[in-house]
């Protein structure tokens, strides 16, 4: 059996490892606090490493209103960085590459 490694404090991604939960077949699991929304979900040790999870699901899956979403688009067809409109708007990258302003 391998040693478990102390995580907590550290960040990943978008999630900040808050405590050691549990250990359930052979995985060991970190509750974490999404810093985008501030959700706390549990997390496996070799997801959190590997960068499969990078925020909770809740954050992936938003949707932004019409007028946001044209809001936008406007900035990307003026060439406007996704960075740039992610931070300006609060929402994650993942949501600003679903739009489509074409």
């Amino acid at each position: 059996m391998s040693k478990r490694v102390d995580i907590t404090g550290q960040i990943f991604h978008d999630l900040y490892v808050l405590e050691f939960t549990e250990n359930k077949n052979t995985h060991a699991y970190y509750k974490c606090l999404c810093m985008k929304c501030n959700e706390t979900i549990l997390v496996s040790y070799s997801n959190l490493i590997s960068g499969n999870t990078k925020s909770c699901r809740s954050c992936g899956n938003k949707r932004v209103s019409n007028g946001v979403e044209q809001d936008i688009c406007w900035e990307l067809q003026n060439k406007i960085k996704i960075c740039a409109i992610s931070e300006k708007f609060n929402i994650g990258r993942g949501i600003v590459y679903r739009i489509d302003f074409s």
